[in-house]
C-alpha cells in the first residue's frame, strides 16, 4: 500500500496490483470495472478489487469484472 501512495496509479493500476497481492495470499477477488450511476458526466469510471470498496459498489454501475490471474 505504501508503495501505491507514493507511485499515484490510476484506479485501474491500483486495484489490479491490490488484486494480485491478495490472490497471491489466497484471497481470490475480481477487479470490478463501473460507471457512476448518473452515467457519463463529470465523474470518470472508476475500478476496484470486490469486497474491498463498499462506496464504489453503491455507487457504480458495475460494467465488467477482472478475474484473478496467477502465474502458474
Amino acid at each position: 500500500m505504501a508503495v501505491l501512495t507514493r507511485c499515484s496509479p490510476t484506479c485501474l493500476e491500483g486495484a489490479l496490483v491490490r488484486q494480485h497481492w491478495l490472490a497471491y495470499h489466497g484471497d481470490r477477488r475480481d477487479v470490478v470495472i463501473g460507471l457512476p450511476q448518473s452515467g457519463f458526466g463529470d465523474t470518470p469510471a472508476h475500478a476496484w478489487v470486490d469486497g474491498t470498496d463498499r462506496p464504489s459498489a453503491l455507487q457504480y454501475i458495475e460494467l465488467h469484472r477482472l478475474p484473478p490471474q496467477l502465474d502458474s
